[in-house]
């Protein structure tokens, strides 16, 4: 074969499955001869790099997504940590026993015991109140098996302590002694506090009316003998607004002594 198709051999040469060699060998010889003017050509270069087109992500993208993701995160981090907020104050804030207590307040001022009893040389009923604590006669009983029977009931709120105590003693009338005792004690500190419960409150105060009065509220009675028309009763409960409950003595079944038991009290005049 001569050089001509050795030539022709080299520009028509390609191997299988790689670039197609074009060019010359001018200056060639049989032993090998460095060649000039080679080229390579790709048959398809597109679809060498299809696969890594369809799959891969560009910096931009990566960047865009990143910051995606962290505004999603900060967002989620937020909304967590304000409803953890929600719930811890939710756990520290016990629910009041107060409305409970208002109940009963009502339910032993409605069936007030007008029964007398003899203190300081005069027959008088059991009442006696100011702005930080209440006394009274009551046929409705909490600790008494029988809620029917007449005890005496205390209710004293102590700034201090943020809380209302609650005691009761049976009504005796024949042993005034005693009930001048009760209707003066106080709570003690720590465990020891003389049978009083307590219901946490920010605040509570009593207030006194004579019948038919809708103004001129008196924080002390019970000097002059007498039962009030309307106790006004006004508590707080922490972090809240003031609540206000106005209760009428003796109102559920009106009971009264024989004639003239209390003179001329508020009570005594009412058939």
């Amino acid at each position: 074969m001569g050089r001509e198709g050795s030539r022709d051999a080299g520009e028509g040469a390609a191997c299988p499955g790689g670039p197609k060699l074009e060019g010359t060998f001018g200056g060639s010889t049989a032993h090998g001869g460095v060649g000039t003017g080679m080229r390579m050509s790709d048959p398809n270069p597109a679809g060498r790099w299809a696969g890594l087109d369809a799959t891969g992500f560009t910096l931009v993208e990566l960047v865009i997504a990143t910051l995606i993701s962290s505004l999603v995160m900060g967002i989620v981090a937020v909304a967590l940590g304000f409803s953890l907020r929600i719930w811890e104050r939710q756990q520290s804030q016990a629910p009041s026993d107060m409305p409970s207590v208002i109940q009963l307040l009502k339910w032993q001022l409605a069936t007030f015991e007008p029964h007398p009893v003899r203190i300081e040389q005069e027959s008088v009923p059991v009442f006696m109140g100011d702005d930080h604590s209440l006394t009274f006669a009551t046929t409705h009983s909490v600790k008494a098996i029988t809620r029917g029977a007449p005890v005496v009931a205390r209710y004293v709120f102590v700034p201090g302590d943020k809380a209302l105590y609650y005691a009761e003693i049976p009504f005796d009338p024949y042993h005034s002694e005693m009930l001048e005792e009760f209707m003066k004690a106080m709570p003690g500190k720590g465990r020891k506090r003389g049978g009083f419960f307590s219901t946490a409150v920010a605040e509570v105060a009593f207030s006194y009316a004579e019948d038919g009065e809708s103004e001129g509220f008196e924080e002390k009675w019970g000097e002059d003998r007498t039962v009030p028309g309307v106790v006004l009763v006004s508590w707080t409960p922490d972090g809240q607004e003031r609540v206000i409950h106005a209760m009428v003595p003796n109102s559920l079944f009106p009971r009264r002594t024989e004639e003239g038991a209390f003179g001329e009290s508020s009570f005594g005049r009412g058939e």
